[in-house]
């Protein structure tokens, strides 16, 4: 296991090399710790893939792709072999751009079942305040500007509720109440794609 001069030692490498592209990692770490939320997504190297029992041909995420050009970069990902047998998904394609210019996060989901109906839900959960300020636009509140989350309304509805924590270790951490934000789409099709596009306000 990694001890902790080798990890500072790692960190100063990374963070030369983040300086030499114009990126200042101390800022950057110091601005997420003010943006309390937790957004549900699969991680980029693996969904019970490589730490499968079958390993590398195990399944997870197929179709990784990482580009970048012009102060975006994308990070895409198929994900329809993370779900099991039978479930009926034939296909999830989830691409992350992330833009210097904006600055912002946008996450595009593609998704195809075996046959409609179709309905997708995706939930993102916050400590702070969250107001809805007009259809497909929802403003959380961070400070010291708050962190708006833009989608299509006429393809994905809000809904916000309060979540009470009774874990005292939950609470430490996330204070007496969660707000869960869920985002749902519903079609009578079999395939849908939606966006949705995160950045500070201002």
């Amino acid at each position: 296991m990694a001890n902790a001069a080798s990890i500072e030692k790692a960190y100063e490498l990374a963070k030369q090399r983040y300086a030499d592209v114009g990126v200042n990692t101390d800022q950057a770490l110091a601005a997420v710790k003010k943006i309390p939320i937790s957004l549900h997504c699969w991680q980029g190297d693996d969904v019970g893939g490589f730490e499968s029992s079958a390993g590398l041909t195990g399944g997870g995420i197929q179709g990784l792709r990482l580009a970048g050009a012009n102060g975006t970069t994308r990070l895409g990902m198929n994900l329809e072999d993370a779900y099991p047998a039978g479930s009926g998904i034939d296909y999830v394609r989830r691409e992350f751009t992330f833009s210097r210019q904006s600055p912002a996060i946008t996450v595009a989901d593609t998704v195809r079942v075996a046959e409609g109906p179709l309905a997708v839900q995706v939930p993102l959960f916050t400590p702070c305040e969250v107001a809805e300020r007009e259809p497909g636009l929802l403003a959380i509140g961070t400070r010291p500007r708050a962190l708006l989350i833009r989608f299509d309304p006429r393809v994905l509805t809000a809904s916000i509720e309060e979540v009470p924590l009774e874990d005292p270790q939950l609470q430490a951490s996330w204070g007496p109440l969660l707000r869960r934000i869920t985002l749902a789409l519903h079609t009578p099709e079999a395939s849908a794609a939606y966006r949705i596009e995160f950045g500070a306000e201002g």
